[in-house]
């Protein structure tokens, strides 16, 4: 990733909000993700690349809440690379049923 990439992650996703800067992702977003989730995997389960540098990653996360329960839900990545790192990720996901699981 570029130190200047920007990550958007959707309204309603845990830790929903705009990422600037490398350290904004690793050090804030990363972090808050971790507090709430014991465990956060993305499976990304296709690629689809275009010519203009952007990359969309269909897939699946599976999220592990601290009494061991786990969710899957679904996501969609859209990355813009330029000059071989990734400068931005648009984030979309099925919050409904990671709520649902924080909620019980």
């Amino acid at each position: 990733m570029s130190r200047r990439v920007v990550w958007d992650i959707t309204p309603g996703f845990p830790a929903a909000g705009t990422y600037r800067g490398l350290d904004a992702v690793l050090g804030d977003f990363l972090p808050r993700i971790g507090q709430v989730f014991s465990s956060m995997i993305a499976r990304p389960q296709r690629f689809v690349a275009d010519d203009l540098g952007h990359v969309a990653v269909l897939g699946v996360y599976t999220a592990t809440v601290p009494d061991g329960r786990s969710v899957e839900a679904r996501f969609t990545h859209l990355w813009t690379v330029e000059d071989g790192k990734i400068v931005r990720l648009d984030q979309t996901a099925d919050t409904k049923v990671l709520h649902e699981i924080l909620k019980d």
